[in-house]
């Protein structure tokens, strides 16, 4: 996962012809998106790479309203574990449908996630498998 230092990366990796970052098909380019403040490494990383894109929420620290994650194949959920902080069951139910909606081929909610995780772990949430 790449943060802050995206556009340093991007100026490594960039072709010199399209001036679109390009690498090996099977590998996974992501970014984390913590509050809303990080919202823009979503669009940053669609415009700039053109493989296959995730996207972390891990920790995820508030609710971030509607997000775009068309062309998005992996997304990731998680709380922090310390100090210990869980997301509302409702922000992580966001995300799952969201990127449902947007065909999001994999979500991961992971074992951080106390209060939600335990109540759908090992369950089939509208299509989504928990991964362990």
């Amino acid at each position: 996962m790449l943060g802050d230092e995206w556009g340093r990366a991007l100026e490594d990796f960039q072709s010199p012809y399209d001036g679109v970052f390009n690498l090996n098909e099977n590998l996974i380019v992501g970014v984390s998106v913590n509050t809303k403040r990080d919202l823009w490494r979503i669009p940053t990383l669609k415009a700039n790479y053109q493989g296959r894109k995730a996207v972390s929420f891990e920790p995820l620290l508030e609710d971030l309203g509607t997000v775009d994650l068309s062309g998005i194949e992996w997304v990731i959920i998680g709380a922090q574990t310390r100090p210990e902080i869980q997301p509302r069951p409702e922000w992580v139910r966001s995300l799952a449908d969201q990127a449902r909606e947007a065909g999001v081929r994999k979500i991961t909610f992971k074992d951080n996630l106390k209060e939600w995780y335990m109540h759908n772990k090992n369950c089939d949430y509208q299509g989504w498998r928990a991964d362990e």
